[in-house]
Order: structure tokens, then C-alpha cells, then sequence
């Protein structure tokens, strides 16, 4: 009976497997009966369109030889089966599960397609050029797989991908655009003769060549910064070669070499093997899989959502991009000052403009720093992320960060809580806390022409400097001065003096034990600058052993077995500052001086794979960027609360620390102090060159809300469907002007993006 109707069986059975892996990706999964639904239709349609399919090609080989007008025929729906079972990959609860499924069953799909044609008269040809094709594709498929993968596990804007198989489509992609790139050029060997015939392969192989080479820059980058090779990233690693070009960058270009090496092995192999056989099955392998790598690069994974095309583009963006003028909408400009304060003068003034920068003096500061004028010194802890502290959770038992948990707990010091960064990477993350602006994109646009020459925003340093009666700011980095401009961002922003390496070489005598100089070696020399520095100052201090990669400190300290890179950088830094610390409470400074521990921005989001505790959890598997920041302040004196647990972004530090000093001056903040009425202003509203979000009451509490990675050349279409930010209870969802749509925020992003390149954010002739 069953074998009777095994044409029959098979075709219904491929249908079935092929609706169900493309419908569990393409249906939507809710509600439950509707994805039934939309199953069933997907596999009425398969085993139809397979039927019409198998009659077209009964008419096609009708004068062919038997076997295809016979056995081929009467196999087809079995051979139908055996191809859609490699769509079962769509099921898989993993990448890597998705790709081992779908090399599995294309392994299955190559030994069956190996049975049928041994009852082929010339069966050892067909079998040879199928043979020679499935190598060269299993090649391609592990080789792109494996690249995919670590792109899609290290890419921080990947973060809002819901699909895990978009590592399999984009391997697939590949796979087909490579194969039968090499194919063809292979057959243009064999129908030509002299040197000429080595054209196409050549060329294929020299691109292959300049891919690997790509992907081993990609890869290091990736591993350094989270983002793909692009101008952007560029310029976010400038002078960071100990980051992008390290021990993995090196392993990489060797892998990368070898696979060069077998393809070409490969591709001389499969050429020997088409010398001593027939030309023709290798012809219908040809156009048959070119008309298969069609479909998958059109209809199942376009190339356009690759890495390889991401870069492209980008590149040609950044080169031959149009500079279109952009206008903003009067009521989205409405709206960001309801919602948000923020009070732009497109015709006059292009930054946020504020008369002040809190509306009432407080009683912040103990009376004796109110008549003298304290010192600050601010640490940017470089991804210092509140989940890595001992402070913000009792995780590792105070084993991790005793020394931070120490400063803590002095009786002086409190602890903000529910604080936000603003901005990634460290540049506008910084500049976000000095300037309370952010800058919607990367370091490139903002040096361009010479703008920072003209960057008068009214930031911290500049503030206290001019209209407080500081004397000295100074700012004190491990790295190079110049990294991501920020010798001439700082300037600009009203710093004296900025040490980098080849300053601080003059005053470190050892040479630099990490990518700039180690914490320890950074913190070591901050006694010299307290006391050299003319009071009242501002000294501000990034550090660095806590940056992605976390090897390159020489003198790491590791924590409990040192399996945790991550772990091992976070006590090695925290060691550096217990050293600081103990030197602040015995000296002058810790009766005059406001200490501020505070990150430049969140750790990136793949670190939390190497972090035993985090790893695996839902919750942590693919974090945005934003991440709930350490955020401390320690003030001789002080008679601020222990804690404070304000939702607030970095945005807001200048102003609250200004409301402390009572510095009350004309702005362009986009943030509010955090001991203002946040009633009034509940969002904080986040943009940078990666993305947007929005931190917003719902019904549940404060919740973080990043629905919307920008890309700046999409379309808004598509977020007109998107529902609104919501507001909780006791919001201002009464008032007339409704919230900023999705597509509001991206009109918003992209204006502000404008402005800044084409330098009207800054007030001319100040």
C-alpha cells in the first residue's frame, strides 16, 4: 500500500518539512491558530507548485534519455523530500544548531543525489561533477557558516535580531554567490584555451583571497569595537592596533591562509577531474545551480542583509554619499520639548538652548564646601557596567571589586542607582556626560573641515572654568590624546591641558603595560597631579584594562581560577583604584575634593559570554549597549542621601553636578539634574551613530525600550506600524500633543545628524 503511494507520500512529506521550517521563520507565531494557518496554506501551496513543477520538467526531458524520462521522473518526489530537509535548519533552537541540521542533511541530500545517478548510463561523470560541486559548496557552507556566526555573536547591533537562522541565511548567501561564481569560472577554463582560460579563475581566486583578508581585519575589529569594518569603526579604533591587531587577528590570518590554500587544492582537483570526464553534467550542474543560487539570494537570503554588503556600503556611503539637507517637522520640534525639554531654534540657534540649568538652588553641598570651592577629580572607568561591581550586586560575595565596595561604603559617599549611559562609544559617551549633548554619530563627522574649532557648547569643563572661578581642568587618558579626537573634542570643551602616552611617557618611567598604559600605572601617578594642579580644579581620568579585548594588561590580576577575561580586567582595575583610594583618605583631598567614580558607558553586550554568572541567561544573551552604569560620588562632608535611585542617563550628570556647585548659567543641555522635578521630564532619550532609545515609565516601572536600530538611509514606512511609547500612570498622556511616533524619533535622529555635519549645531562667532 505505502509503496504504491510512496510518489505520493514523499511529495506530501516535502511539502510538510518545507512548510513547516519556512513558516516557523516566516508566519507569524501568534496567535498559535493563525501560524496553523499560515502553515497549512504554505504546504498546499509546496505540493501543488511541486506537481506543476514535475509536469514542466516531464515536458522538458520528454525526448531525453529513459532515465530521465523514467527513473528521474518516477524519483522526483523522493529527491524532492531529500531536498527539503535541510530547511528543517530553520527549527534549530541555535546558530550553531541551525548550521550542524542543515550541514547534516545536505550531506544526506549529496549521498541520495549519488544513488540516483549511479543508474545514470554515464553515472561516474554525473557522479564525479557532483562530487566535485558538494566539496566545494560543504567548503564554502562550513567556511561562511563559521564567519557568519562570530559576526552575528560579536556585532552589538545584532542585538535586536529575533531569529537565530539569520546565521544560515547569510551563510547561504554566500555559499551561493561563491560557488557559483567558481563554477562558472570553471567552465570558462574548459571552453577556452592559452592563458586566457585562467581569467575568471584567477580573478575569483585573488577576490576569495582579498575576503579572507578582509574578514581577519573584520573579525579583529569585531573583537575589539562590536562593529563591522566600516569608516565609523575606523575611526573608533584608530590608534588601538594592540587591540585589532592581537593574538586572534593573527590565529584568524592563519585559518585564513589555509583556507585559501585548500580551495585552491579544491579548485585543481575538481579541474583534473572535469578533464577526464564529460562536459555535460558538469553543464547542468552549472545552470542548475545558478538558477538555485538565484532564488536563494533574491528570495531566501539576500545578500544586501550580509556583513560583506554592510561594509560595502558603508564605505561607499562615507565616500560618495549625497549631503542632503534635512528639515525637521515643526511638531516633532513641539513634542521634544514636551516630552523631553529640549528647545531647538532651527533658524537661529541649532542646539538646545536654556536660560538655566535648574530652576531652584538646593542645599546640596555641607556649608564648608558652600564658601569654599571644592576640588573634583572624576574617573571615567572605562565599560564599568553596574552588574560587574560588588556595589550594584552581591553576585561574586565582595570578591570582585572589594575596593569600589569599600569606597561605597564610606560614610561620604553615595550611590546612584537606575543611571543610564547616553551614549557609545567612549568619545560621545564622555562628551555626553561633560556636554549633556550627544552627538548622533560616529568620531569622523565631528572633525571633518575643522567643526570642533567651532564647537561652542556651553560642557562642564568650559563652565566651571570660565563662570565658576576653577582655576585648572585637566583630563588624563592611557591612550593616545588623539584617539577618537579627543584632544581636540576637549579642548573644545573648555579643557587646559590633556595627556595621552607620549605625555605621560615624560612622568611614567616603565614602559606601557596594556594598550596605553595599565590602570595600575595611570593610578600610580594621580598623587603627582593633586598636588601640582592649581586649586580649585577639575582632573578627570579615564582608564582603560576594562576595554574589550581584556588581554592586553601585562600586569593583570586574576580573579579566583582566571577563566573570565572580563572578570580578571574588572578586579585588576578595581585593584589599581583600592591603591588610589587608600592614598586619597590619608592625603588634603579627602577633606577637599569631590571623588566621582562613573563609567563612560556600558560594557559591551558579548562580554557577558565570558562571565560565567551571566552567561547563557536569557536576559544577557544579546543586551543592547545601554546597560545600568556605576555611578558613585564621594564629597567631604556630604549630606546627600546614601542612595538615590532616580532614573537618569549620562545626559544628566553635568547639570546635577553644576545643581550641587550652584552653578546656574545659560546651556544647551539635553539632560536635567538629577535632583530636579523628574515628573516633569520622565523619558531620557538616547542617540548615538548605533541606534535610539528610550527610557520610559510603563505599567510594569521604568523599562528601557530599544526597538529601533538606526539605519539612516531606511525608510520610515515601516515604523508608522509600530506601536507608540507608551506612558505609565501619572504621565502626561492627558495633555494635547500626543508622543513622538517611532518614525518622529528616526526624523529627529536624522536631523540632528545633519546639523552636526554640516556644523550648524554650533553658535556662531560665541
Amino acid at each position: 500500500m505505502l509503496k504504491k503511494h510512496q510518489r505520493l507520500i514523499y511529495s506530501l512529506l516535502g511539502a510538510f518539512v518545507l512548510a513547516a521550517g519556512l513558516g516557523f521563520y516566516f508566519a507569524p507565531h501568534h496567535p498559535r491558530l493563525k501560524f496553523v494557518i499560515y502553515c497549512n496554506i504554505y504546504w498546499l501551496l509546496f505540493f501543488v507548485g511541486f506537481w506543476i513543477l514535475a509536469l514542466i520538467i516531464k515536458k522538458l526531458l520528454s525526448k531525453r534519455h529513459k532515465y530521465w524520462t523514467e527513473y528521474f521522473y518516477q524519483k522526483l518526489p523522493e529527491f524532492f523530500f531529500f531536498v527539503s530537509l535541510p530547511f528543517l535548519a530553520f527549527l534549530g533552537r541555535t546558530e550553531i544548531m541551525s548550521l550542524i541540521i542543515a550541514l547534516l542533511f545536505f550531506i544526506i541530500l549529496f549521498w541520495r543525489a549519488q544513488k540516483y545517478l549511479q543508474a545514470h548510463p554515464s553515472g561516474n561523470d554525473w557522479q564525479t561533477a557532483n562530487k566535485s560541486i558538494f566539496l566545494l559548496g560543504g567548503f564554502f557552507f562550513v567556511l561562511f557558516g563559521v564567519i557568519q556566526y562570530l559576526a552575528h555573536k560579536y556585532y552589538i547591533l545584532d542585538s535586536s535580531t529575533l531569529f537565530h537562522v539569520v546565521v544560515l541565511l547569510r551563510a547561504a548567501a554566500m555559499t551561493a554567490l561563491w560557488l557559483v561564481g567558481f563554477v562558472w569560472s570553471q567552465a570558462f577554463y574548459h571552453s577556452h584555451k592559452g592563458c586566457k582560460r585562467y581569467f575568471l579563475l584567477v580573478f575569483w581566486l585573488v577576490c576569495f583571497a582579498a575576503a579572507m583578508i578582509f574578514w581577519v581585519a573584520n573579525l579583529g575589529v569585531l573583537w575589539g569595537s562590536g562593529l563591522y569594518l566600516t569608516p565609523t569603526a575606523m575611526e573608533h579604533a584608530s590608534g588601538a592596533s594592540k587591540v585589532i591587531f592581537n593574538q586572534t587577528t593573527m590565529i584568524s590570518f592563519a585559518i585564513a591562509a589555509a583556507c585559501v590554500a585548500l580551495l585552491g587544492y579544491l579548485l585543481r582537483s575538481s579541474i583534473k577531474a572535469r578533464v577526464n570526464s564529460s562536459q555535460r553534467p558538469w553543464f547542468c550542474f552549472g545552470w542548475a545551480l545558478s538558477g538555485l543560487a538565484l532564488l536563494i539570494i533574491l528570495v531566501i537570503a539576500p545578500i544586501k542583509n550580509t556583513p560583506e554588503a554592510k561594509v560595502l556600503y558603508s564605505f561607499y556611503d562615507y565616500y560618495f554619499g549625497k549631503n542632503e539637507t534635512i528639515e525637521i517637522n515643526k511638531e516633532i520640534l513641539q513634542k521634544l520639548n514636551r516630552n523631553f525639554g529640549l528647545t531647538y531654534n532651527p533658524d537661529e540657534f541649532y542646539v538646545n538652548h536654556r536660560e538655566k540649568v535648574f530652576s531652584a538652588s538646593q542645599n546640596l553641598l555641607p556649608v564648608k564646601l558652600q564658601k569654599q570651592k571644592p576640588n573634583i577629580m572624576i574617573v571615567f572607568f572605562e565599560s564599568l557596567s553596574a552588574n560587574l561591581t560588588d556595589v550594584y550586586t552581591d553576585i561574586w560575595n565582595g570578591e570582585l571589586t572589594p575596593n569600589l565596595k569599600n569606597f561605597s561604603e564610606d560614610k561620604h559617599t553615595t550611590i546612584f542607582k537606575n543611571f543610564y549611559n547616553a551614549s557609545t562609544p567612549t568619545i560621545t559617551g564622555i562628551l555626553s556626560e561633560l556636554c549633556s549633548f550627544l552627538p548622533p554619530t560616529g568620531h569622523t563627522e565631528i572633525h571633518i573641515d575643522g567643526k570642533l574649532s567651532k564647537f561652542f557648547l556651553s560642557c562642564l569643563p568650559d563652565i566651571l572654568r570660565q563662570q565658576a572661578g576653577y582655576k585648572k581642568t585637566v583630563y588624563i587618558t592611557a591612550v593616545e590624546k588623539d584617539y577618537a579626537h579627543k584632544d581636540t573634542i576637549y579642548k573644545s570643551a573648555g579643557v587646559d591641558d590633556i595627556y595621552g602616552t607620549e605625555e605621560l611617557a615624560k612622568i611614567i618611567p616603565e614602559e606601557p603595560l596594556a594598550w596605553g598604559f595599565s590602570d595600575h600605572q595611570m593610578f600610580s601617578v594621580m598623587p603627582k597631579f593633586l598636588s601640582e594642579t592649581p586649586q580649585p580644579f577639575l582632573l578627570m581620568l579615564s582608564t582603560v584594562d576594562t576595554h574589550q579585548p581584556y588581554i592586553t594588561a601585562k600586569d593583570i590580576i586574576k580573579f579566583r581560577d582566571g577563566k573570565s577575561v572580563v572578570l580578571s580586567a574588572f578586579h585588576t582595575t578595581d585593584n589599581a583604584f583600592g591603591k588610589f583610594w587608600d592614598y586619597f583618605k590619608q592625603s588634603e583631598f579627602y577633606n577637599n575634593t569631590i571623588l566621582i567614580v562613573v563609567a563612560d558607558h556600558a560594557i559591551f553586550p558579548g562580554s557577558y559570554h565570558n562571565v560565567p554568572e551571566y552567561k547563557n541567561k536569557p536576559e544577557y544573551e544579546k543586551l543592547s549597549f545601554y546597560d545600568e552604569n556605576a555611578f558613585m560620588m564621594y564629597v567631604p562632608g556630604n549630606i546627600l542621601p546614601k542612595q538615590i535611585k532616580t532614573f537618569a542617563s549620562g545626559l544628566d550628570f553635568a547639570p546635577t553636578l553644576l545643581h550641587m556647585l550652584n552653578v546656574n548659567v545659560k546651556n544647551a543641555f539635553e539632560g536635567h539634574s538629577i535632583f530636579e522635578d523628574r515628573k516633569k521630564y520622565p523619558n531620557v532619550l538616547g542617540m548615538h551613530e548605533f541606534g535610539l532609545y528610550i527610557n520610559q515609565e510603563t505599567k510594569k516601572g521604568r523599562e528601557i525600550v530599544y526597538d529601533l536600530p538606526i539605519n539612516l538611509q531606511q525608510s520610515c514606512a515601516n515604523s508608522l506600524a509600530s506601536p507608540k511609547p507608551q506612558w505609565g500612570e501619572g504621565g502626561p498622556a492627558s495633555t494635547s500633543t500626543p508622543e513622538l511616533t517611532l518614525c518622529e524619533y528616526e526624523q529627529f535622529y536624522k536631523w540632528k545628524r545633519n546639523m552636526l555635519e554640516q556644523g550648524r549645531l554650533w553658535i556662531t562667532g560665541k
